[in-house]
């Protein structure tokens, strides 16, 4: 009966720690997303503001309605090329930050099913 106490005991201390390092990794991931997320905001602000005046001026010099045309799509599929980079490289923060958060979680449940089993 105490054994079987004193390994509930270790079970519940390991999975308390594997949650509280859960925790402190979820913490660091998102400050760091959070941060990552404010400089991509300023870079994604400054690089529209340049595409749209680059596009502006551009579309001053257009000598057909066509070419006016070609320029905007040009300016819509770099825009578009710019948001799809900036949502894989934070799709990647995040996939990074919810395994570093995850892992020792999973850690602490294969520590249980190896138990288990032996």
């Amino acid at each position: 009966m105490i054994k079987q106490m004193e390994e509930f005991q270790a079970v519940g201390k390991e999975r308390f720690e594997a949650v509280a390092a859960a925790t402190a990794q979820f913490s660091k991931g998102m400050q760091e997303v959070m941060t990552e997320a404010a400089e991509q905001a300023r870079e994604g602000y400054a690089g529209a503001v340049k595409l749209s005046f680059a596009t502006l001026e551009k579309l001053l010099q257009a000598r057909s309605v066509e070419e006016a045309i070609r320029i905007q799509s040009e300016a819509a599929r770099t825009a578009q090329e710019s948001v799809a980079a900036q949502s894989r490289k934070s799709t990647d923060l995040f996939a990074k930050y919810l395994n570093a958060c995850l892992s020792p979680l999973a850690a602490a449940s294969a520590t249980d099913g190896a138990r288990r089993a032996g």
